[in-house]
């Protein structure tokens, strides 16, 4: 798997992203139920289940960061705050 230097929420990947565009930015939840028919229109049903044990792993902060990034690239993972900076143009 790969991640960041850290696990972030999509709500902390969110509230970094209107940090960086100095905006505020509204997040609209789904039910668990909404998110796999919505994600199953994409991917079998099996993935959209894997996509949301995923998510939810992130937002309780029970999965750890790994350090494949590093391993690959030779260098450490950019902190996802630092990209968003990177990346304002992109928001746009």
């Amino acid at each position: 798997m790969l991640t960041g230097p850290e696990r972030l929420s999509q709500r902390a990947q969110v509230a970094a992203v209107a940090d960086a565009i100095g905006a505020e930015l509204a997040v609209d939840e789904l039910d668990r139920e909404a998110a796999r028919t919505r994600l199953a229109r994409f991917v079998p049903e099996h993935e959209a289940e894997a996509v949301l044990r995923f998510l939810d792993d992130a937002a309780a902060g029970s999965s750890p960061a790994t350090g494949t990034v590093e391993q690959v690239l030779g260098r450490p993972a950019t902190p996802f705050r630092l990209w968003a900076h990177d990346h304002v143009a992109d928001f746009a």
